[in-house]
């Protein structure tokens, strides 16, 4: 999404190549600033925010939306929170993974893991389902709300024996 007007900004304060990158000049002279965000507009021009272009997970050439799966995690009682990013994948470029905060404690994870994967076949394309669940306390958010997937991305990966685990803070399931 593109926008303009006298409320953007004018630039990063000493930082133009970040400038450069975020606002665009029009051939009438016209800013814009780059958003970030991924539109899409409907017949009647109202626009929908689909999720943030830097969280956009490509899977084998494919587009996942991050914001779509959380929201059918989300639809089973099961999940408190959700956070989806896309971790490094040598074959198909990213692979979708899924971090889960259970709504319980008693929850089976493994089950949990089962019927999450089959609510997502259902309704998502099969490149969207998330490869891997992982089960955590919280998720972290900005002050604002807002899933840190930096910091969910800097968690040590699971299948990797060489990381150090945090007992208690993430329980793995499939």
């Amino acid at each position: 999404m593109l926008i303009a007007g006298p409320q953007i900004m004018s630039g990063y304060f000493g930082n133009p190549e970040e400038t450069r990158k975020a606002l665009w000049i029009d051939e009438q002279g016209q800013t814009w600033l780059r958003t970030g965000d991924i539109v899409r507009a409907d017949e009647d021009g109202v626009f929908q925010v689909l999720d943030r272009k830097k969280d956009m997970i490509i899977r084998a050439g494919l587009k996942v939306y991050p914001a779509r799966v959380e929201k059918i995690l989300m639809t089973d009682a099961r999940v408190s929170d959700a956070a989806v990013i896309g971790r490094p994948d040598p074959v198909h470029n990213e692979q979708v993974d899924a971090f889960i905060v259970p709504a319980s404690a008693e929850i089976d994870s493994l089950l949990l893991t089962e019927s999450l994967r089959a609510l997502c076949r259902e309704h998502l394309a099969p490149y969207e389902v998330p490869v891997q669940f992982r089960y955590i306390d919280q998720i972290p958010r900005s002050a604002l709300g807002k899933a840190l997937k930096k910091e969910l991305r800097a968690l040590p990966d699971e299948d990797s024996p060489s990381e150090p685990q945090k007992p208690q803070k993430q329980r793995k399931a499939a």
